[in-house]
């Protein structure tokens, strides 16, 4: 799947509005997102992280507070998340650090 990159004022509503869901932002603040994260990065590793990032936010808006809750747990007893289930501010650093957002 190729992606094309347009400048953000050529962006449609519609656009920006799916752009939001698919990233898991407000629309409200889906143009601010998308001017501050390059929608596909060069390095293929970065973009792969790009991706699980904004997978992870979709995910987060449809699981239910008991889902989050029992998820949240696992990743702790598995030493893989014991602060913050989703390391949101890990991969945003990871992401900035490869020039991705």
């Amino acid at each position: 799947m190729k992606h094309r990159i347009r400048p953000l004022g050529t962006l449609s509503k519609a656009a920006i509005a799916t752009a939001a869901a698919n990233a898991g932002v407000p629309v409200a603040s889906a143009a601010a997102h998308l001017a501050g994260v390059r929608l596909v990065p060069r390095d293929a590793t970065a973009k792969e992280l790009l991706y699980a990032h904004r997978i992870i936010g979709v995910m987060l808006n449809v699981m239910t507070t008991d889902q989050k809750v029992k998820c949240a747990k696992q990743l702790e007893a598995e030493g893989i998340s014991p602060d913050g289930m989703t390391r949101y501010h890990e991969r945003l650093a990871a992401l900035k650090s490869a020039g991705a957002a």
